[in-house]
C-alpha cells in the first residue's frame, strides 16, 4: 500500500514538471506599400489586381488577368490625358492624330511587362505589375513601322499586278494591304505619294477606285431584242476588259427581275474576258428589261479570316457596274374566228371578244389584217343538239383554237375544248348557255395555254 501511494505521487510530480505546449497562429507578413496606396510612378505604367482566395479558383491567375486589366487601362488613361494636352496646345491636324493614338494604343499588344511583387493573406491574392512607358511606345512604333512596311509592300505587288493585267491578284494584294494595318485606325498611318503627305488607308483605296473606275464592258454594236422569234429571251456576250487587257475568270452579279421580284445571280467571264448574259423578258410590260451587272466583292473577299474587316472598308467603294438594256417586243395576232350555233354563223364572236381582250392585257398586240401580222389565231365553235324533251334541250358546244407564224406556217398551238352542256326550254337559249359556259372555260384554261405557247415565260 505504502509503495502503491508513492508510485501514484510520482507520476502526478512527473506530469506535473513536463513543460507546457504554447498554441501560435502564423503571422502574417506585412503588407506592401503598394497594396494600401498606389504608387505614382512617371516612368512607368502600373498594374494591380487581387483576387478573392476560395475553393477550386485560381486565384494566382485572376489577379495576375485583373493587374494586366489595370495596366491596359492607366495606358488608356495616360494617352487620353496627353490628347486633351495636345488637343489644347496644337489642335487641328494633330488633335486627329492624337485621338487615333489612344485606338492604336488598344490594339496594341501588352508586352515587356515584369512583375514587382506579390502578397496574400488568408482571403485576398494581390500582383503588381509594371511596364516602362519608353519600351512600351517604342514597340508600339516598332509595330506601327512594320505595318506601314508590309501594308506598303502589298501597295507595291499590287501595282505590279495592274500593270501585268493580273485583276484578281491585284484586288488580293489591295486587301492584304489594308489587313496589314488592320489594328490602326485609318488616320494613324501616314506616307509621302508624289511629295504630298497623305494616310496609308487613303492611298489605298484611291488606288483601288482608280483600278476600277478603269473597268470597261464592251458595248454591243446591236441592239437587244426580245422577241417571238427567240422565245423573248437571248444570251448577249459582254467583253470586261482593264487598259485594252481581258479581265478572265472574275467573279460578277447578275441582278434582273423575273414576276417574282429581284434576282441575283452569279457570273463569271471566261478565259478570253467574256461575259455571257442570259437575258429574258417575264412579261410584255414593261417595254424595256434591265439586267445590271456589277463586281461581286464577296466572292473576291471569299473565306478569308479578315473578311469581315475588308467587307467593312470596300463598302465604301464605287464597283464597276453595267446596266444592259433590251427591248421587248410584242407579237401581233391576227384572229380569224367563226362561231356557229348549228351549223349557222351566229354573228356574235363572244369567244373571239373575249380571246382579244385577255390577250390585250397581256400585251400582245392585236391587228385587224392578216398582212400586219406575226401570228395567225383561227378560232372555231359550234353547237348541236344532244337531248330534248317535253321540259328541257340540251346542246353541246366544242370549240378549237389554232395559232401559227405567218411567214413559215408552223403551228404554235393546236386546242380543241368540250362537249360543253347547256341546258335551257329550247334550242337558242341552251345555245346561249353552252357559249356562256364555253367562255368561263376559255378565261380558265384555254387562255393559260395560249399565252404560254405565245409568250413562253
Amino acid at each position: 500500500m505504502k509503495n502503491s501511494i508513492i508510485g501514484f505521487l510520482g507520476l502526478i510530480l512527473l506530469f506535473g514538471c513536463k513543460p507546457k505546449e504554447v498554441t501560435r497562429s502564423i503571422s502574417e507578413e506585412p503588407k506592401p506599400y503598394w497594396v494600401e496606396n498606389r504608387p505614382i510612378n512617371s516612368l512607368d505604367y502600373i498594374g494591380i489586381g487581387v483576387a478573392k482566395k476560395g475553393p477550386g479558383v485560381n486565384f494566382i491567375e485572376s489577379a495576375k488577368n485583373n493587374a494586366l486589366s489595370d495596366l491596359s487601362s492607366e495606358i488608356k488613361v495616360n494617352l487620353e490625358s496627353n490628347t486633351v494636352y495636345y488637343q489644347t496646345e496644337r489642335g487641328g491636324i494633330v488633335n486627329e492624330d492624337f485621338r487615333s493614338t489612344i485606338t492604336t494604343s488598344a490594339a496594341a499588344d501588352i508586352e515587356g511587362y515584369e512583375m514587382i511583387g506579390s502578397w496574400q493573406n488568408e482571403q485576398e491574392y494581390w500582383v503588381y505589375y509594371k511596364l516602362s512607358k519608353a519600351d512600351y511606345l517604342r514597340r508600339v512604333d516598332e509595330k506601327r513601322l512594320n505595318a506601314r512596311k508590309a501594308s506598303l509592300e502589298h501597295l507595291s505587288n499590287a501595282k505590279l499586278s495592274q500593270q501585268k493585267g493580273d485583276f484578281k491578284l491585284a484586288i488580293q494584294h489591295y486587301f492584304d494591304s489594308f489587313s496589314a494595318i488592320q489594328a490602326y485606325p485609318s488616320s494613324s498611318i501616314e506616307v509621302t505619294e508624289n511629295g504630298t503627305l497623305t494616310f496609308l488607308d487613303n492611298l489605298i483605296y484611291s488606288n483601288i477606285q482608280q483600278l476600277f473606275s478603269a473597268i470597261e464592258f464592251g458595248q454591243n454594236k446591236e441592239k437587244s431584242v426580245l422577241d417571238f422569234n427567240n422565245r423573248f429571251s437571248n444570251h448577249e456576250y459582254i467583253l470586261i476588259s482593264y487598259n485594252g487587257k481581258e479581265i478572265k475568270e472574275i467573279p460578277l452579279i447578275h441582278r434582273f427581275y423575273n414576276q417574282y421580284g429581284p434576282v441575283k445571280q452569279s457570273i463569271f467571264s471566261n478565259e478570253n474576258g467574256i461575259l455571257d448574259v442570259y437575258v429574258k423578258a417575264t412579261s410584255l410590260h414593261p417595254s424595256r428589261v434591265k439586267n445590271d451587272i456589277y463586281l461581286d466583292l464577296d466572292q473576291l473577299i471569299g473565306n478569308r479570316s479578315d473578311a469581315a474587316f475588308i467587307k467593312q472598308k470596300v463598302a465604301k467603294l464605287v464597283s464597276p457596274r453595267y446596266t444592259l438594256e433590251a427591248e421587248v417586243v410584242p407579237p401581233k395576232l391576227f384572229v380569224n374566228s367563226h362561231e356557229y350555233s348549228f351549223g349557222k354563223s351566229n354573228n356574235k364572236e363572244i369567244l373571239k371578244s373575249t380571246l382579244i381582250s385577255e390577250l390585250i392585257k397581256e400585251g400582245i398586240l392585236i391587228v385587224d389584217t392578216y398582212q400586219k401580222a406575226d401570228l395567225i389565231a383561227e378560232l372555231k365553235s359550234d353547237t348541236k343538239l344532244q337531248s330534248e324533251d317535253a321540259n328541257f334541250t340540251a346542246v353541246e358546244l366544242s370549240y378549237s383554237i389554232q395559232i401559227t407564224e405567218k411567214e413559215s406556217k408552223k403551228t404554235v398551238l393546236s386546242l380543241v375544248e368540250g362537249p360543253l352542256k347547256g341546258v335551257s326550254l329550247d334550242e337558242e337559249r341552251a345555245a346561249v348557255k353552252a357559249y356562256e359556259k364555253a367562255d368561263g372555260q376559255l378565261k380558265r384554261v384555254s387562255l393559260v395555254k395560249i399565252k404560254s405557247a405565245i409568250l413562253d415565260f
